[in-house]
């Protein structure tokens, strides 16, 4: 006489790894969702909405101004 294969335990783990490879899938569908949301695809602008900007040319005392506040950070690689 065999022994009797204990049929419903080997059917609830075929369900369960079934579930958690359905799981996985639902993943990366939702993670594809999310690169699209993230990167919309580029949409073509009529030309007539592009204009050109120029920006002013930097004054001395704006300029002077950055110099001196960078001159007063202590310096990452110092020890200390």
């Amino acid at each position: 006489m065999g022994r009797k294969k204990n049929v419903s335990s080997e059917i609830s783990n075929n369900t369960k790894i079934k579930a958690a490879n359905d799981a996985d899938e639902v993943k990366k569908s939702d993670s594809e969702i999310q690169k699209c949301k993230l990167h919309p695809p580029a949409i073509p602008l009529p030309s007539s909405s592009y204009t050109t900007i120029t920006p002013p040319p930097p004054s001395q005392t704006c300029s002077k101004m950055q110099n001196s506040g960078l001159d007063t950070l202590p310096s990452p690689n110092a020890p200390v």
